[in-house]
């Protein structure tokens, strides 16, 4: 039912990211069902979410269409958060590397969620 799913989604959610930014080759599913945990699990899709403007009308699609989401940037993780157990779609948010703004008076910091910690 979640492939199905996708399916009916898949034209809706390409017009957002566009189309290259949509990746459903083996390679790329397999190389996004893990982190540094043993768990694996292989996704329906991988999204590449270049803009951080176009992040909450796709979640709003993926809930539209009852399409589970993984996000992930560089799963470095060790307790399986970024591996997409309930099958469904991969957000990969690594493009979403800016920084913002850095404030070493008030020690605040504004980045994208891609940004690591070591930037």
């Amino acid at each position: 039912m979640i492939r199905n799913n996708f399916e009916k989604a898949r034209q809706e959610i390409s017009s957002l990211l566009g189309a290259e930014n949509v990746f459903c080759d083996s390679i790329s599913l397999l190389l996004n069902g893990f982190d540094g945990s043993p768990v694996k699990s292989v996704p329906q899709a991988v999204l590449n979410i270049t803009q951080p403007d176009k992040l909450w009308p796709l979640v709003n699609l993926l809930i539209k269409y009852k399409i589970p989401y993984t996000a992930r940037a560089c799963a470095t993780n060790h307790d399986g958060a970024a591996v997409p157990l309930k099958g469904g779609v991969v957000l990969n948010l690594k493009p979403l590397n800016k920084i913002e703004k850095i404030d070493t008076q008030k020690g605040i910091a504004i980045v994208q969620c891609g940004v690591i910690n070591q930037d």
